[in-house]
């Protein structure tokens, strides 16, 4: 292969690149919802992450996100604020009290019908210690509660199945996004 031939073939690498990152992003997001309007409005994000930043300007304005920042950015907090919008994950100021915390996640508890007691916690711990002992109580039904860093002073949480948070950690190592257990954010 000569020198030409090498610099040739880079744009197609670089859209083979692009179209990857796009099905991981595309894989993240099917597995946090079901939602056809939520995967719809993510397409936009995910093919034109700048279009979809002009449409929701004022969105990104409040998180200060702009045209200055990286496609990384601007689609990893499109998928956070598409999901948040329909109330498929929760975020939460890392202040959060615990009446605030309960209801938001009894939410998402009650789609999988997974039981939550108020005796479970004391309300003076903080939003890792309550998911830590959600944790445990859902440990033998194989539930979790699981959080995408958005590098950020707020925790952005979800329930699914242990199985789920597993895939979406690999998932995310492949596009330098993390997911966990929402105790160890």
């Amino acid at each position: 292969m000569g020198l030409f031939d090498f610099w040739k073939k880079k744009p197609q690498e670089a859209a083979s690149s692009k179209r990857i990152d796009q099905e991981i992003y595309r894989k993240i997001a099917e597995l946090l919802t079901k939602d056809p309007t939520i995967l719809s409005n993510l397409e936009l994000c995910f093919a034109s992450p700048q279009r979809y930043l002009d449409k929701y300007a004022e969105r990104y304005d409040e998180r200060g996100i702009g045209s200055q920042d990286s496609e990384a950015t601007i689609v990893w907090l499109g998928l956070t604020d598409e999901l948040v919008a329909g109330e498929q994950i929760i975020e939460l100021d890392w202040k959060a009290e615990f009446p605030d915390f309960l209801m938001s996640i009894k939410i998402l508890a009650d789609r999988y019908q997974l039981s939550l007691e108020t005796d479970w916690f004391k309300e003076e711990d903080s939003i890792p210690v309550w998911c830590h002992t959600l944790d445990d109580k859902w440990a033998e039904l194989g539930f979790c509660v699981g959080a995408m860093d958005i590098d950020s002073d707020s925790y952005v949480m979800f329930v699914c199945p242990s199985e789920t948070l597993r895939e979406l950690m690999t998932l995310g190592q492949k596009i330098n996004q993390r997911f966990d257990l929402a105790e160890k954010m």
